[in-house]
């Protein structure tokens, strides 16, 4: 199931990121209960958090190599540089790691020895490929992930990602609003409330607050 969670308007407050991480159990909801899985969050966060692999907007930047960069997120995993570089294809970020000199073993950072800091964009694909490495969760989360790719780099990388993630469930939050034609179910919302659900094509039926940002954004690229 491809979730796509979509702020009111391009402004911050809408609720989209407090959503996330009430799922993962980085805050407790004031009234109620949220489960994943059956499992209560506040109840077993480590189990929740086990399952659920995550790319926030401010996500880590490490002083260390390529490899310890995408393999933190699951070190027990022990995948081969070839069972890496083989991920790395399938959701196109592998060409971050082919333009340095020594690949997966290049450490980056600005305070690495050769100061060899990553782009903003380079940076992202690292952190998508951190959270694909993770190999049992069954949740994926994205959190703007695209937010400094250029719009061919993003489509690239939605075309593999998606059947990368075809058996979990997998939620993204964005402002461009390209995928959700083939997502499965989009979440609209304003001032912390969910104000629109369902389908692109149901969504644009209803001629409601989605419809009306989807003709918006689909003005820029006529």
């Amino acid at each position: 199931m491809f979730y796509f969670l979509l702020g009111r308007s391009v402004m911050n407050g809408s609720g989209k990121s407090t959503f996330i991480s009430l799922l993962c159990g980085m805050f407790d909801p004031a009234d109620g209960k949220i489960t994943v899985g059956g499992v209560e969050v506040s109840q077993n966060p480590a189990a929740v958090r086990d399952a659920v692999s995550v790319v926030f907007q401010d996500f880590a930047r490490y002083e260390a190599s390529l490899k310890e960069n995408i393999t933190v997120s699951d070190p027990q995993r022990g995948a081969t540089d070839g069972e890496i570089t083989e991920l790395l294809k399938q959701i196109n970020v592998n060409d971050v790691v082919e333009q340095q000199p020594s690949g997966l073993n290049e450490v980056v950072g600005s305070f690495s020895d050769k100061a060899n800091n990553l782009s903003g964009g380079q940076w992202q694909k690292i952190s998508i490929a951190r959270a694909a490495y993770k190999k049992d969760a069954r949740i994926m989360i994205l959190d703007e992930p695209t937010s400094a790719l250029d719009p061919v780099a993003e489509a690239q990388l939605y075309r593999n990602f998606a059947s990368l993630t075809h058996d979990k469930t997998t939620i993204l939050i964005s402002h461009r609003l390209g995928i959700t034609a083939i997502v499965d179910r989009i979440l609209v919302f304003r001032d912390g409330r969910i104000i629109e659900d369902g389908s692109h094509k149901d969504l644009m039926a209803k001629n409601g607050y989605y419809a009306e940002m989807y003709r918006e954004q689909a003005k820029w690229y006529q």
